[in-house]
């Protein structure tokens, strides 16, 4: 895996969006001081390609990853892996638990310069992508790619105990522990699975080759049998055809002698021609009531008709009423105005005395004020004001006491005005009252003017009323006489009716004679005449001397019928006999057609048992060749089972992991070393240096220098990594990018030049590396430096070329 860009916005210290290009760098460093965000940088990288962060203790948690304040942080990285590029995009959003979710992803490949195509679109399965294009998972990553600070140095002076515990849990070893269960697991199932398969071979030991012998036999049988059948099929269609010709003769003279039984003629037949005539004569009577009441009716509707209208005369008698009832009205109303001409004057009268009233009060008042006046001119007066006297100014007012009697007099003049105002409001009332009931009384008069004037008709009243009653006689006679007509005419539809109905009944009885005489036709009946009751007879004596000679017949035929019926019979019972012998199970019905569906029936399962049995001794033989391949898996995983359980294994996997460490490493240190130093292991797996400028001679690790050690351990590192990419389940890629996140701020000046040329010599390869450090000695020997600085509440990284 080898980064191109990387785009980081409210990502731990990038709360603003961050780009880095990557692109044609093979050994950069990110620089800054302590807390600036050069880790986060890393930190990106690995939560973009698998949604975690190194540096945090629990690996699902991303909820810290977003910037304090921030909704949700994006990260967008770009990479190649074996000539192929990719672009992967992770967004983490805080949720409101407090938690965080990383749900939203996509991964796509480039195809060309512009077009990309969707590989995963959601975080599982491009964690999964990535995963299967890198051939690591994410620790795996981690361990290879983004070495943590002093862990391999640790590895590189740790105990041959604690060095075998890290390699244990860096390699997986237990992987082969869970082989060993895998493999007792699966000689288990084989032997679950021989046992079953021994079960049902139990089952198949009726397959033998006597039954596989018997079974062909009865199909041979069965055939030869088939074969007979068809053989008697002429024969037995013959007898078959003869019982039929027998059967269908009888069934003729059975339906010739019910044809006899049936043919009778209908029982009121003798009845019908008087009825006839009756109902003639009904119509004749009918039609001449009819014409009477029809001349009766048309006389009284023509009287009706030529009398005077009803209605105008009913409108007059109503007028007449509607006169009554305005008369009363205008009585009444006459009535009503001199009440309330009475009232009227007697509120005036009412309102004259509380005037005079309200006079005498103001009067008494007036007359106080004046005999008071000093009272009266004092209520007026307003110190420094002149006085309406003397028109001096006023200095002290006179303080004189209100009249006794001035409170009373006021309050009977307040009484009289206020009872003036009520008689006054009072007579305006009945005067309105009054004046209404004249108008009430005018437009009534006006009415009774007008009602009078349509009364046109100069007689009396009663005259009118039996004028009304005289031509309401003459409409009720029209109206009786028109029912009676009617009631005349309904019975010539009832008598034409009957007539109908008895017609009918002729040329039912016509009809039915026509069809039981057309079914005896082939008997030569007598021919019709005109008169259906003469035809009746004839046939009736005709039948009566048939019938014997139709049943005479029909006994002769139903003796044919037996005989031939009879030898069908015994010639199938022989055929039956024939297929007992060879097992056939018979049917109910024994006909010739039930044995030959039996002996089929018969013949095909005897095929089907035959082919079972050959079918069953191949799976005999297939499950005895499977048990005997069970058997050996089961020997196989059992002693795979072993092998893989003993505690020997896991000391020989360690100790070749180491073997294939050191030489890795070895090779490595002599290239960064100049030739100087190789590693190798002790018999108790101890790491030695060998230094070759000293005649070989071996020495511990812990008397190699800062710098010395830091590139036995950065050697240690890559072979390590190299190592566990080739251990990968699913095969790894080739490596392309190393990131060191080591401290470099303890290394004296002589340690840190080996440092630096070191990471040179390394960056000098196809390998990508990066560091990350503070040391600004060390940085600016890197050709590229990614300067990392705290602006304000985000960070900035600014890509510098030395």
């Amino acid at each position: 895996m080898r980064p191109i860009t990387l785009v980081a916005e409210g990502f731990t210290a990038f709360r603003e969006r961050v780009d880095i290009d990557f692109e044609d760098v093979g050994f950069f460093a990110l620089v800054g001081p302590t807390g600036a965000g050069k880790s986060s940088v890393i930190d990106a990288m690995c939560f973009a390609l698998y949604g975690f962060v190194p540096r945090y203790d629990n690996k699902n948690k991303v909820a810290d990853a977003v910037t304090l304040g921030a909704s949700q942080a994006r990260v967008q990285l770009v990479f190649e892996v074996g000539g192929r590029r990719f672009t992967l995009t992770r967004v983490v959003r805080r949720t409101k638990a407090g938690g965080a979710t990383t749900k939203e992803c996509r991964l796509e490949r480039h195809l060309d310069t512009d077009t990309t195509e969707v590989i995963a679109g959601d975080a599982d399965a491009a964690t999964a992508a990535v995963t299967s294009l890198l051939g690591l998972s994410r620790d795996d990553f981690v361990r290879c790619v983004v070495l943590p600070q002093g862990q391999f140095a640790e590895f590189l002076h740790d105990k041959p105990s604690d060095r075998q515990d890290f390699l244990v849990r860096l390699l997986d070893l237990g992987i082969y522990s869970r082989m060993a269960s895998l493999a007792r697991q699966r000689a288990a199932e084989a032997d679950v699975r021989r046992d079953s398969l021994s079960t049902r071979l139990t089952e198949l030991e009726y397959a033998t080759a006597q039954a596989e012998r018997d079974a062909a036999e009865a199909v041979t049988g069965l055939a030869s049998l088939r074969e007979r059948l068809d053989t008697a099929q002429p024969h037995v269609e013959r007898l078959q055809a003869d019982a039929r010709d027998a059967r269908r003769l009888v069934d003729e003279q059975v339906e010739a002698v019910e044809r006899f039984a049936k043919a009778t003629s209908p029982p009121n037949l003798a009845d019908l021609a008087p009825a006839v005539t009756t109902a003639k004569a009904r119509i004749d009577g009918a039609v001449a009531e009819t014409e009477a009441a029809e001349a009766l009716a048309e006389v009284a509707e023509a009287l009706a008709a030529d009398a005077p209208d009803g209605q105008l005369l009913r409108r007059i008698i109503e007028t007449y009423a509607e006169l009554d009832e305005l008369t009363d009205r205008i009585e009444m109303t006459a009535d009503d105005l001199t009440r309330a001409a009475e009232t009227s004057r007697t509120k005036r009268n009412e309102l004259e005395k509380a005037a005079a009233d309200l006079d005498a009060a103001e009067a008494a008042v007036r007359d106080l004020d004046h005999r008071h006046a000093a009272y009266t001119i004092s209520q007026t007066l307003t110190v420094g004001a002149p006085c309406p006297v003397c028109a001096q100014p006023v200095s002290v007012l006179p303080g004189l006491a209100e009249p006794a009697e001035l409170t009373p007099l006021t309050e009977k003049r307040d009484r009289a005005a206020a009872a003036r105002r009520d008689s006054e409001k009072q007579s305006r009332t009945a005067d309105k009252a009054e004046e209404a009931l004249r108008a009430t009384a005018a437009e009534l008069q006006r009415q009774h003017e007008q009602l009078r004037a349509r009364i046109t008709d100069e007689r009396s009243l009663d005259d009118i009323t039996a004028e009304i009653e005289r031509i309401e006689g003459l409409h009720l006679d029209a109206r009786t006489k028109r029912a009676a007509a009617k009631t005349a005419q309904s019975k010539v539809l009832v008598a034409r009716r009957q007539l109908a109905a008895f017609d009918d009944e002729l040329t039912a009885a016509r009809a039915t004679y026509t069809q039981q005489r057309d079914t005896l036709a082939a008997f030569k009946p007598p021919q019709p005449t005109d008169d259906i009751v003469t035809d009746w007879a004839a046939l009736a004596t005709w039948l009566d001397e048939q019938r014997p000679v139709a049943e005479a017949e029909l006994r002769k035929r139903q003796d044919r019928q037996a005989a031939a019926a009879a030898e069908v019979t015994r010639f199938v019972a022989a055929l039956q006999e024939d297929c007992r012998e060879h097992g056939v199970s018979l049917p109910g019905t024994v006909t010739y057609e039930a044995l030959c569906r039996a002996t089929d029936v018969a013949h095909t399962k005897a095929q089907s048992a035959h082919e079972e049995i050959r079918k069953d001794r191949k799976r005999a033989r297939a499950l005895n060749k499977e048990i005997d391949t069970l058997a050996e898996r089961a020997t196989v995983a059992k002693e795979v089972g072993r092998l893989l359980s003993a505690k020997q294994f896991e000391s020989w996997v360690l100790t070749e992991a180491l073997d294939d460490l050191v030489v890795g490493a070895s090779e490595t240190l002599r290239r960064l070393s100049d030739g100087a130093y190789s590693l190798t292991l002790t018999e108790r797996n101890d790491f030695v240096v060998i230094d070759h400028r000293e005649a070989d001679a071996e020495r511990s690790v812990k008397t190699l220098s800062g710098g010395e050690t830091f590139q036995a351990a950065l050697a240690l590192a890559l072979s390590l990594a190299d190592n566990l990419s080739s251990y990968a389940a699913a095969g790894a890629n080739r490596l392309e990018s190393i990131f060191l996140d080591e401290g470099f701020g303890t290394l004296d000046e002589t340690c840190l030049d080996i440092v630096a040329t070191t990471l040179e010599a390394l960056a000098s390869s196809e390998r990508m590396v990066g560091i990350v450090t503070h040391v600004r000695e060390l940085a600016d020997r890197v050709p590229i430096r990614y300067e990392v600085r705290r602006t304000g509440r985000t960070a900035t990284v600014e890509r510098v070329t030395a």
